[in-house]
């Protein structure tokens, strides 16, 4: 048995050794790699430039992850929790998930948008509003894990 944030941060080390335009940020990403400690050490291991902190107006992290990947890199942009994408389900809908298509092919941003369930804690973390991103993103994939291990396959192959 193995910590699941441990299988995570082992497959995200292994992407940042073999690809080098893979970067991650995000809510506290850098410092702390991440609310679960998925990032951990990464940081430091590979430089503030590829894994960063962002301030917490997700609306900019998603703009600026499919800004970085129209140019090129592989940007995994983290959202600390599920909920917290109803803040950027517009620039989801509108710009990501339409790139391709409104550019007939000529452009694509192949974005990670990372995030986690909620806990059941707090105000904030009370719901799920995984039905309304699933039909607000078409043309984006909407990846459920069901284990740490299924979770890092989905990275690797996206």
């Amino acid at each position: 048995m193995i910590d699941g944030r441990l299988i995570l941060r082992n497959n995200f080390e292994a992407n940042f050794n073999k690809y080098p335009e893979v970067i991650s940020f995000g809510e506290d990403v850098g410092k702390i790699g991440g609310v679960n400690q998925s990032m951990e050490g990464m940081q430091e291991q590979f430089g503030e430039i590829r894994v960063s902190d962002t301030g917490i107006r997700e609306c900019t992290i998603i703009g600026q992850g499919i800004g970085l990947a129209m140019r090129g890199l592989r940007p995994i942009a983290e959202i600390q929790y599920l909920d917290y994408l109803l803040y950027a389900i517009q620039i989801m809908s509108d710009d990501l998930a339409t790139v391709q298509y409104r550019t007939k092919g000529g452009q694509k941003a192949p974005l990670i948008i990372s995030t986690r369930g909620h806990r059941l804690e707090g105000v904030w973390h009370s719901g799920s509003p995984m039905g309304m991103i699933i039909n607000a993103v078409r043309g984006m994939y909407v990846c459920v894990p069901r284990n740490m291990t299924k979770a890092a396959g989905f990275y690797n192959t996206l």
